[in-house]
């Protein structure tokens, strides 16, 4: 006869070495346990308070084939909760967080036995990166004036499927770190020229193009040549008047 060991009041075993171990008496049928993985995602939607899609992303394409079963899940995923005060829901075979935010809300799906804690710590980084991202203005107009770096923050958060960071302060600092990066972010002409070609150069080069007459010239050859000559690399291209000598 196997003897079970005691309980104790915060649920431990006595005389066990490990916390968790199975009882000897128990028949537990190994080939039916789900096989772990790191593909917890299988989507993340934003929608405004018309159902409409703004940005979606979709990571198992054995859930959604189409992108028009992606449309009538979220159609009828919004139905079911644009006026719920729940923060879960099983739709389709799948667990949906949500949260919403004036005319926005925010969804994160999972297959039906995903960890649901799991889902909203990924809920939860990507509203409070967007929040930070947008200054606290989370609403649909501030949101598309922004949505490219929606979409980077969307991409640390969760690759292919897997959640990759739940911190949305360490989100928010990497996606400021890869616009920085970018050469044309927040830059006029004019400073993207400066940055290429330098001050001093830029103002010599300036010279050559002049403002636009209400009637436009077309440029002759040999006026295209001589901007050709002047400029390096060779932008004569964009003269549309003579040069006066």
């Amino acid at each position: 006869m196997t003897r079970r060991p005691a309980l104790v009041a915060d649920g431990e075993f006595l005389g066990m070495s490990h916390r968790c171990l199975v009882d000897s008496s128990a028949n537990v049928n190994m080939s039916g346990l789900l096989e772990p993985t790191l593909y917890v995602i299988k989507g993340i939607a934003i929608l405004d308070n018309d159902g409409n899609r703004l940005l979606a992303k979709y990571y198992d394409p054995t859930v959604f084939p189409t992108v028009k079963d992606e449309k009538k899940f979220e159609k009828n995923l919004f139905q079911k909760t644009h006026r719920a005060n729940a923060e879960v829901i099983m739709l389709d075979r799948l667990t949906c967080v949500y949260r919403s935010n004036v005319d926005l809300f925010f969804y994160v799906m999972g297959l039906s036995h995903e960890n649901e804690l799991i889902l909203v710590s990924v809920l939860s980084c990507l509203y409070d990166a967007v929040s930070s991202i947008l200054r606290k203005n989370v609403e649909k107009r501030t949101l598309l004036d922004n949505l490219d770096i929606i979409m980077l923050a969307m991409d640390e958060i969760c690759d292919g499927g897997v959640p990759l960071e739940t911190d949305p302060q360490v989100v928010s600092q990497r996606v400021a770190l890869r616009m920085e990066e970018s050469p044309f972010n927040d830059q006029t002409v004019t400073q993207s020229c400066m940055a290429v070609f330098g001050k001093g150069d830029l103002v010599g080069r300036s010279k050559i193009c002049l403002p636009l007459p209400s009637k436009a010239v077309t440029p002759t050859s040999s006026i295209a040549s001589k901007c050709a000559r002047n400029l390096n690399p060779p932008l004569g291209r964009f003269c549309s008047q003579p040069v006066s000598n």
